[in-house]
């Protein structure tokens, strides 16, 4: 049964994003609230980006590895795109020592 079901191509991916929502309709909410969705996603989205560093090593399937380096790229991706647009999410870098 599982081997038929995962002969199937599976249907394309589904997004469903409360925060982009928000983004969305941002015209309707004050920039202060606009401020703290942006700032609590970039956070989350670096939290999940630290967990899966964390457990990277620890995974020795090859399907695992790939879920999870399929899920480094995009939540790099979409923390990369927030700190472009929100240059105050950026962490200063430290300088090299002359």
């Amino acid at each position: 049964m599982l081997a038929k079901s995962l002969a199937v191509l599976p249907a394309k991916d589904k997004f469903k994003s409360e925060f982009l929502f928000e983004m969305l309709m941002q015209h309707f909410i004050s920039k202060d609230h606009m401020d703290e969705a942006i700032d609590k996603q970039h956070a989350d989205l670096l939290e999940d980006l630290a967990h899966i560093a964390q457990k990277r090593d620890r995974v020795c399937e090859v399907g695992s590895k790939f879920v999870m380096g399929y899920a480094d790229s995009i939540l790099r991706a979409a923390a990369n795109y927030l700190e472009a647009q929100c240059p105050r999410l950026k962490k200063p870098k430290a300088k090299a020592a002359e």
